[in-house]
């Protein structure tokens, strides 16, 4: 599955578990919510058939995005958070 999908999928998800209506299309008195995952890296080592062993300063990072607009259009709040793992990794990959 597409990690945006994912996103996107749990948020609804978590969302409707605290109790809010999930309404498409929009209509009247409703708030889209629109995410984003922006800036989204892995780093990951190659499974390739050679033994090797990779080093990364940094897991991963990434920065969330989420808009709420009304129905007319206009901006009703803005939340972001970047993440980046701060430790050092080391994988080892043996075939």
């Amino acid at each position: 599955m597409h990690y945006c999908t994912l996103m996107d999928k749990t948020v609804r998800e978590r969302l409707i578990k605290r109790g809010w209506v999930i309404k498409d299309p929009d209509g009247p008195n409703t708030l889209t919510l629109s995410t984003r995952l922006n800036d989204f890296y892995i780093n990951a080592p190659d499974f390739g058939p050679v033994t090797s062993k990779n080093f990364a300063s940094v897991a991963g990072h990434a920065t969330v995005a989420f808009e709420l607009t009304q129905a007319d259009g206009s901006r009703f709040a803005h939340l972001s958070d970047v993440s980046e793992t701060n430790e050092k990794n080391r994988v080892a990959n043996s075939h």
